[in-house]
C-alpha cells in the first residue's frame, strides 16, 4: 500500500483535506446514530447551528442543514457514502431530497415500522422504530451492477434474481436459517449490499448488547454468521467484497482503551465476547480455521497502521471521553487480499461533526483492477432498489402541507385518508370549539402573515391562550361574593406523614400569620445542605448527579465525578468518585 501523501504517521485525519490531490475512489463509512439521519439534515438545523454546552462545556454542531450539505462535508471527492443508524421510523420518511439529492442516488434498508412497513418483521422487529437503518450513497455517473436490502436475501423477491438484477449467491444460508429467522435477521434494517462491478459493497450495522439479554446476543450472533455465510459465497463465485461499517465490538486490546487501561491480553479479551470470536476468525491474522475457510478478510486499517495507538472512532460523549480520546475503534472496513491491496490510503476523521462515532475512510487506487468503474454509454442502469427508481414509481412525494388545500383545488383525497374522514375529525373538532373553523383550516392556501381574528372570552366565545397566563382584572375589587367564587384561599399542604386534610383557614389568617417558622427554615436549609452534591476526592469538585437507566437499580441517583471519563492517573479525567444519593423519608 502507498504511503499516504503527508501525514502518514498519523490514521487520524480530517476530512476532506485528507482526500485531497488523491488520484483513486473514495469510499466514506459513518455511523450517524447520535442523531439520526432525519435531524442532521433538518433544514433547520444547519452546520452554523449548535447546542447548548453540556455539562463539559461541549458544544455539538447539531447538523448540516440538508442532505447535500452533509455529503459535501466529507469531500468532494468522495464516490461512495456508507451511513449506518438512519433511524428512519419508514420508508415514509425518505423524501425525494433525502433519498435522491443532487448528484446522487441511495439504497436504503429501513427497520420494520410498528404499523406493518415494507418489511415483513416479527414481533421483534415491529416494536423497534426509528431504529437502526442502514444507506448507501452512490454518486452518478458511478456504475452499479445490482443492489439488496438485507444479507439472508430473504427480502429479494425470486423474480429479481431469476431477472438478475438481484446481487444473489447465498451459499448455505437456507441450510443455517430457516425463513423466519432470515427475516427476522433482515427486518431491523442492519444491511444493504450493492454491487459496484469491480467489488459487492456490505454496508452493516451489528448489533450491540447494552445487557445480559441471551436472545440480543444470539441474534447477534446470527447476524454475523449470515454475514460470512454471504461473503463466503461471494468469494467462492471469484467475486471480491468490501465490508464497512459499526461492528460494534474492537478487534484486539490496542482498539480498546478499556482493555489498555485493565491490561488484557487478547486471549483474555477474546473469551469475554463471543463476537470478537467471531471477529478474529475472519480477519488476517486472527485464529482462523486452516486451508481456505482461514480468515480471507484484511483490516485495512491495522495493516497500514499496526501500532497505531489510540486511533478509535467511537466515544461515549455523554462522560465527555472524546475530550480524554478514551474510546475504542468499532468502525472500520473488512476487505478480501485482492482489494485490500488496491488501496492507496485510509484513515479515521475523528474530528468531524455531528455523531459520537468518526467517520472511516479508503481510498482504491484508480486504474486498478478494484477501482469503480463509470456508466459510460450504458446509462445510469438504475435498480430497482435504488431510491430514484422508487420515487420515479410512486410520483410526486406527499408532504405535509398537501393537506393545506382549496376544496375547489382537486388535490389528491388520499393522502391524509379520506376526504369524509379528514372533514369529520376537522369539523368535530370545529363544533366543539363553538363554531365551524375546520373548512377554513383546509381551505387556506396560503397562512403565513395571516392575521386572524380572535373570538374573545364570554358567554357562548372562547377564550385566548393569553387569557391563561398574566395578571387578571388588574385594579379592579372583586365583590365578596365574586372573591368567594373565583378566588378561593389555597390549601394548607398535606401533612405527608398522617395523611389527614386539614380544614381550609380564612384567607385573613393566611395573610396576617407569618409562612414558617424559623426552626421549619432552619430544618429545610439543614435538609438542603444534606442534599447538596459532595465534592469528588480526586478534584475536590462538586460531583454530577446520575440516575442509573436499567438494571435492579435503575431509577436510582447517584454522584460521580465531573470530569470527563478517562484513563485512570489522567489529571483531567474521571477520578473515579462514586456514591449513592441518599434517600430521606420520613
Amino acid at each position: 500500500m502507498a504511503p499516504p501523501p503527508s501525514d502518514s504517521d498519523s490514521p487520524n485525519v480530517t476530512l476532506p483535506q485528507a482526500l485531497t490531490g488523491l488520484e483513486g475512489d473514495a469510499i466514506v463509512s459513518w455511523n450517524i446514530g447520535l442523531r439520526g439521519l432525519r435531524q442532521l439534515v433538518a433544514s433547520d438545523r444547519g452546520a452554523d447551528k449548535t447546542a447548548a454546552k453540556d455539562q463539559h462545556g461541549v458544544s455539538r454542531q447539531l447538523g448540516y442543514g440538508c442532505i447535500e450539505s452533509l455529503l459535501d462535508s466529507l469531500g468532494s471527492d468522495v464516490d461512495v457514502v456508507a451511513l449506518q443508524e438512519c433511524k428512519l421510523t419508514s420508508r415514509s420518511d425518505l423524501s425525494p431530497e433525502i433519498a435522491c439529492p443532487s448528484g446522487w442516488d441511495s439504497y436504503h434498508a429501513v427497520c420494520g415500522d410498528a404499523s406493518g412497513g415494507a418489511i415483513p418483521t416479527t414481533s421483534r422487529g415491529r416494536s423497534k422504530t426509528g431504529y437502526a437503518g442502514v444507506a448507501t450513497y452512490v454518486r452518478i455517473g458511478k456504475r452499479v451492477v445490482a443492489a439488496e436490502e438485507g444479507v439472508t436475501g430473504a427480502l429479494t423477491p425470486p423474480e429479481r434474481i431469476a431477472r438478475g438484477d438481484a446481487v444473489g449467491h447465498y451459499g448455505r444460508m437456507s441450510e443455517a436459517f430457516d425463513r423466519a429467522r432470515m427475516l427476522e435477521l433482515d427486518s431491523e434494517g442492519r444491511c444493504v449490499l450493492v454491487d459496484l462491478g469491480a467489488f459487492v459493497l456490505f454496508n452493516v450495522y451489528v448489533p450491540s448488547l447494552s445487557s445480559d439479554d441471551e436472545d440480543r446476543e444470539r441474534f447477534k450472533l446470527d447476524f454475523l454468521v449470515a454475514v460470512e455465510i454471504r461473503y463466503r459465497a461471494l468469494l467462492d463465485a471469484g467475486r471480491r467484497v468490501v465490508l464497512c461499517g459499526d461492528w460494534n465490538v474492537s478487534y484486539g486490546v490496542i482498539d480498546s482503551a478499556v482493555a489498555i487501561e485493565e491490561r488484557l491480553m487478547d486471549e483474555a479479551l477474546c473469551e469475554q465476547n463471543q463476537s470478537r470470536r467471531w471477529l478474529r476468525r475472519q480477519v488476517s491474522g486472527g485464529e482462523g480455521a486452516k486451508g481456505a475457510e482461514r480468515d480471507p478478510l484484511v483490516d485495512v486499517f491495522r495493516r497500514e497502521y499496526p501500532a497505531a495507538r489510540g486511533a478509535y472512532t467511537c466515544w461515549n460523549v455523554s462522560a465527555g471521553a472524546q475530550l480524554t480520546n478514551y474510546g475504542s475503534r468499532i468502525d472500520y472496513f473488512l476487505c478480501d487480499e485482492v482489494t485490500a491491496a488496491s488501496v492507496a490510503r485510509c484513515g479515521i476523521a475523528p474530528k468531524h461533526e455531528g455523531s459520537d462515532h468518526a467517520p472511516v475512510f479508503i481510498v482504491i487506487r484508480r486504474g486498478s483492477d478494484c477501482s469503480l468503474k463509470d456508466t459510460g454509454n450504458e446509462g445510469n442502469g438504475v435498480n430497482p432498489l435504488a431510491s430514484s427508481a422508487c420515487v420515479a414509481a410512486a410520483g410526486r412525494q406527499a408532504r405535509l402541507t398537501d393537506s393545506f388545500f382549496k376544496a375547489s383545488a382537486g388535490a389528491p383525497n388520499d393522502i391524509w385518508g379520506s376526504a369524509e374522514t379528514v372533514g369529520g375529525v376537522v369539523h368535530g373538532m370545529a363544533n366543539a370549539t363553538g363554531g365551524d373553523r375546520g373548512s377554513l383550516a383546509r381551505s387556506q392556501p396560503a397562512l403565513a402573515g395571516v392575521k386572524r381574528k380572535h373570538v374573545g372570552g364570554g358567554a357562548g366565545g372562547a377564550a385566548s391562550i393569553k387569557s391563561f397566563f398574566g395578571p387578571k382584572d388588574v385594579g379592579k375589587k372583586p365583590t365578596s361574593a365574586a372573591s368567594a367564587d373565583t378566588n378561593p384561599p389555597p390549601d394548607v399542604p398535606i401533612d405527608l406523614g398522617t395523611r389527614d386534610v386539614p380544614a381550609q383557614v380564612p384567607a385573613q389568617e393566611l395573610t396576617s400569620a407569618p409562612t414558617a417558622s424559623i426552626e421549619t427554615v432552619a430544618a429545610w436549609k439543614a435538609i438542603q445542605k444534606r442534599m447538596a452534591p459532595p465534592k469528588c476526592r480526586g478534584h475536590g469538585l462538586p460531583c454530577k448527579v446520575r440516575t442509573v437507566k436499567e438494571g435492579t437499580n435503575k431509577g436510582r441517583g447517584f454522584f460521580c465525578c465531573p470530569k470527563p471519563k478517562g484513563m485512570k492517573g489522567d489529571k483531567n479525567a474521571d477520578c473515579g468518585f462514586f456514591q449513592w444519593e441518599k434517600v430521606y423519608c420520613k
